[in-house]
């Protein structure tokens, strides 16, 4: 003869009573709905990776720009006589280049831009300029070594 005991049940965390024995756990449903939406997510978020990582790349290289043309009119406003290009601006800026103080020639002031790859210089000098003895931050960039 089967037993015909009821089952006691205990309270769960939610405040309703399930049976003893029962395991909870997600369903299938649930599963797949949280899958679907990660899935959404991913389709919507992966084509703009290209664009953010250009994006990245194109304001790293306009402020490196930025710096070395701020580094290089330091130079100038401390003596130094000029560049004649873009490119040996930049060349010098990375080697660096000495100014003696005319006040007090045991006074030498050294400007280097020491936190470039060749990889960045060559991006940065996109957004420079050159008009003869001054390097020139161009924000749009892609401009003749010369103005």
């Amino acid at each position: 003869m089967p037993d015909e005991t009821p089952r006691l049940k205990k309270p769960d965390l939610t405040g309703g009573v399930r049976p003893l024995g029962k395991k909870s756990a997600f369903s299938w449903i649930e599963v797949l709905v949280v899958i679907a939406i990660l899935w959404t997510i991913a389709v919507i978020a992966i084509p703009n990776l290209p664009v953010l990582i250009e994006a990245n790349r194109m304001a790293k290289s306009q402020k490196a720009a930025m710096s070395l043309a701020s580094l290089a009119q330091a130079a100038r406003n401390s003596g130094y006589p000029g560049w004649s290009s873009r490119e040996v601006a930049v060349r010098g800026l990375q080697n660096g280049v000495a100014v003696t103080n005319p006040a007090d020639t045991n006074i030498v002031i050294r400007f280097q831009a020491r936190f470039l790859t060749a990889e960045e210089r060559s991006a940065a000098a996109e957004y420079l300029a050159s008009d003869g003895t001054n390097l020139i931050y161009v924000p749009g960039g892609s401009q003749p070594t010369n103005l």
